[in-house]
């Protein structure tokens, strides 16, 4: 994530006044970009809460994007439907847009449901520093929201059914009751901030998931590996790093003192 400056104005002066705390410039892998999704059933406040995400993550220096779900399907004129395999297939255009901006060194917050677990693997192999955070509110909550604004539940069908919910491995973080979305957008920035965001995966965890899937895993050492075991003299010690089934760091185990 990159840094963006302030061009002057009000809010400088109040800095330079000595009247507002100066925060400071994110450092680290927050400054060569990543992505926060922000995402949750329809009601439950992904788009108020992602500008206010963009509004801190702006204030601590951070070159930021926001891109909101609606509005993207807005932009690209209906396109695609409302049948799952579009919905997939639109998710993913979301996130390939992401990966696109963030390689740039933005930070890009996107406010969107798009809760499949295709897109979601896209996401988490290919776009680096992503995190999914899911907004948690209650049914009952969200049917009341939902009457007041967009009316979405009101025109039938499970939207539950529709999605695939999130497992454990994204920030979950409660969006009704006490919390106020001013308090979970600062959770949201400090857990980005201190490195929640995965690595991009870059097709190595589906290799290897389907390589094991298939037994295919070597049980006997490489000829590197024991070329090295034959040299082995006295008591020495061995940094053995290894990044395959372990075959190679047991023969020299055995091999060495």
């Amino acid at each position: 994530m990159s840094t963006c400056r302030s061009s002057g104005g009000p809010v400088d002066d109040l800095v330079k006044g000595g009247t507002m705390p100066q925060v400071p410039a994110v450092q680290g892998s927050a400054a060569r970009g990543g992505v926060i999704w922000i995402t949750g059933y329809s009601a439950a406040g992904k788009t108020t809460v992602g500008r206010r995400v963009v509004a801190r993550l702006k204030e601590r220096g951070v070159s930021t994007v926001f891109l909101d779900g609606d509005d993207l399907r807005s932009i690209f004129a209906s396109r695609w439907g409302y049948e799952r395999d579009e919905r997939i297939e639109l998710a993913r255009v979301y996130f390939r847009l992401c990966s696109h901006l963030s390689s740039q060194g933005h930070t890009v917050v996107i406010s969107a449901v798009a809760m499949y677990d295709e897109a979601r693997a896209w996401l988490r192999e290919n776009v680096a520093n992503a995190m999914e955070v899911f907004l948690n509110v209650p049914e009952d909550e969200r049917l009341r929201r939902d009457s007041e604004t967009k009316k979405i539940y009101g025109r039938g069908g499970n939207l539950a059914e529709l999605y695939d919910e999130p497992g454990e491995d994204c920030l979950r973080i409660d969006n009704f009751g006490a919390p106020t979305q001013d308090t979970v957008a600062s959770q949201v920035v400090e857990a980005f901030l201190e490195g929640r965001a995965g690595r991009a995966g870059h097709g190595r965890d589906r290799h290897w998931g389907s390589y094991y899937a298939r037994a295919a895993a070597p049980v006997d050492p490489s000829g590197f590996a024991r070329h090295v075991a034959a040299g082995l003299q006295g008591a020495r010690r061995i940094l053995e790093v290894g990044c395959g089934n372990g075959t190679r760091c047991v023969l020299l185990r055995v091999a060495g003192p």
